[in-house]
């Protein structure tokens, strides 16, 4: 959403955003193949950040959200 700011992450120094983004282009986003597509690194995006913002002390919900059309796109191939 527009209005809402990034959380930062501390035990994990960064941002949850970038966290959750560097952790999907690491592995975790990808489905059934070696491939991991925009749409399922938004959808992983989608699922963690709102889980992890809810259960930190202090904090505020974080939603990200997506402008595109190209969920199909491949974004890497893991070997």
């Amino acid at each position: 959403m527009n209005d809402e700011t990034s959380n930062i992450y501390e035990e994990k120094r960064h941002s949850i955003f970038t966290y959750y983004l560097v952790k999907g282009l690491g592995g975790e986003a990808k489905g059934d193949d070696s491939k991991i597509e925009l749409g399922e690194l938004a959808e992983y995006i989608y699922r963690k950040i709102p889980e992890t913002s809810k259960g930190l002390p202090g904090k505020i919900s974080q939603s990200p959200s997506f402008i595109g059309s190209d969920l199909n796109r491949l974004l890497l191939h893991i070997q």
